[in-house]
């Protein structure tokens, strides 16, 4: 129980570093959509220093408020996946991201940072809702787009399908073995 209301929707995001990872980002995006009446929630796994990330949300907007939720790690981290409805990786700065991955093979929709590392890989094999890096206006928007979206949406699906498709531990191995034989 993550103390969101069942009528609300949830976003998760994993972020280790405020500002890298893009949570305060991801906080101003949902507040936008929180103040145009939108019923929705961020709930946020972080590391260790769960303490540096809500001071530091406290100083970007003032107050720790109720729709934002701070998360320690897990080992079952499908579950915080399961409890959400939209995953958002907003990071400034990655390589391929492999928690985009985990999201779409739990069905999620995905709203994602278009950083060149990252969206370069996973644009080949997913449609995920690409927004500007760096900019919470466009990730509103993509956040406003998901929510429209149902979560058994085709989208949603096919993501999910690319996941198992390209990712997963027998198929990767299936490739490494090609790989290994063409040698």
């Amino acid at each position: 129980d993550l103390g969101v209301p069942e009528s609300a929707v949830l976003c998760f995001a994993i972020g280790y570093d405020y500002r890298l990872k893009g949570i305060d980002l991801a906080c101003e995006a949902v507040k936008k959509l929180r103040d145009e009446g939108l019923n929705i929630y961020l709930a946020v796994c972080t590391a260790s220093n769960t303490q540096t990330i809500a001071e530091q949300i406290k100083a970007q907007f003032g107050e720790f408020s109720e729709w934002l939720k701070l998360l320690p790690p897990r080992q079952d981290i499908a579950s915080y996946y399961r409890a959400a409805d939209i995953y958002i990786q907003a990071s400034r700065s990655e390589g391929f991201c492999y928690a985009i991955v985990e999201a779409a093979y739990c069905g999620k929709t995905v709203v994602a940072s278009d950083c060149p590392g990252m969206k370069s890989h996973a644009e080949k094999n997913f449609d995920f809702l690409w927004f500007k890096n760096g900019d919470s206006d466009s990730l509103s928007e993509k956040l406003g787009q998901a929510v429209k979206m149902s979560e058994s949406s085709e989208l949603s699906s096919k993501n999910r399908r690319a996941a198992i498709d390209n990712y997963s531990i027998e198929n990767m191995s299936k490739k490494l073995y090609r790989i290994y034989a063409d040698m």
